[in-house]
């Protein structure tokens, strides 16, 4: 009986061995927590590089069917059409016959995620199409001088988007209130199709560039940000929206593979890269192929002339 007793106390855990054991499953933990993290990043990643890859599927078919001409970036249609009876309409409206899908609009790492398109306008949040310059009236849309951007591209260097716009001011509800019609480029017109950015992540369907737009042509270097839920901008709006969320650089969102918070041009930062080269943009080319690339690599690159962005620019 005394034998059986003192075999049974032997192989118990003592108190030292089960804080041992304790202390080893938090150090495992601490180890393999991160790696996970990282794997679910990196699936996130992957399904939003293969929906930019179908959506511009999608573009080329629509492009196709229109003597190759670029959708419109947005359009004022008539009154109570558009989202939601909203009287507007952008390119993602524009080529959901072909996609016949609203989830695919919206990438995994958007804090914009809601499908309902009666209620919200989350899947205009997620990717972007550059539109022209010209709707703005500017010959260019350039990079953005005395700015943290110029660590990897100088200021005032020039490029241009594809995309036009039907948006006069006269329509019932506008968008970008311009007084004339821009018509979209065509693919024949662009130098370097299989090299010119076309879809790509980005916090809002034109990518930033037409509703923020200033004398000077907001572009590369700037961040913008809506108003959660809202047809309100932070920009626009007198200051109604006192804590806006997602705010984005304009253009590519490098917001993949990031450090924390992801896509965030932390504007109190100062004149650091404000988190632009901790992360990866997926690209979708013109010709339809698509690839991850870095901040750096897709404006760092400049045209023989010195005087445009090489990714950026339909006719150099």
């Amino acid at each position: 009986m005394h034998a059986v007793n003192a075999r049974r106390r032997h192989s118990a855990f003592t108190l030292i061995e089960l804080l041992v054991v304790i202390a080893i499953i938090a150090i495992l933990a601490a180890i393999l927590f991160p790696v996970f993290a990282q794997a679910r990043e990196q699936a996130r990643k992957i399904v939003c590089i293969s929906n930019v890859k179908q959506i511009n599927t999608a573009m080329q078919m629509y492009i196709q069917d229109y003597d190759e001409t670029i959708p419109l970036v947005g359009g004022s249609p008539a009154p109570g059409q558009g989202f939601g009876g909203l009287g507007f309409v952008t390119w993602l409206d524009t080529i959901q016959p072909y996609v016949k899908s609203i989830p695919l609009l919206i990438c995994p790492d958007s804090p914009f995620k809601n499908s309902d398109t009666f209620s919200h306008y989350d899947y205009w949040m997620s990717y972007g199409i550059m539109g022209r310059a010209a709707i703005q009236n500017f010959p260019n849309w350039v990079t953005r001088p005395n700015s943290w951007v110029n660590k990897i591209v100088p200021g005032n260097i020039a490029y241009d988007g594809l995309a036009g716009e039907a948006d006069p001011a006269t329509s019932p509800v506008c968008y970008y209130c311009t007084n004339y019609v821009v018509p979209s480029s065509t693919l024949a017109s662009v130098a370097r199709p299989s090299e010119y950015a076309f879809v790509f992540d980005s916090a809002s369907f034109d990518s930033w560039h037409g509703e923020f737009a200033n004398p000077g042509g907001a572009g590369f270097g700037y961040c913008g940000s809506y108003c959660p839920n809202s047809s309100q901008n932070s920009g626009a709006d007198g200051g109604k929206c006192p804590n806006p969320i997602n705010m984005s650089f304009f253009g590519p969102n490098p917001l993949h593979s990031g450090g924390s918070p992801l896509n965030n041009c932390d504007v109190n930062n100062g004149d650091g890269y404000r988190n632009f080269d901790k992360g990866v943009a997926n690209i979708s080319f013109l010709d339809g192929h698509a690839k991850s690339m870095k901040g750096q690599a897709f404006l760092g690159k400049l045209t023989d002339d010195q005087q445009h962005l090489y990714y950026f620019s339909p006719n150099e």
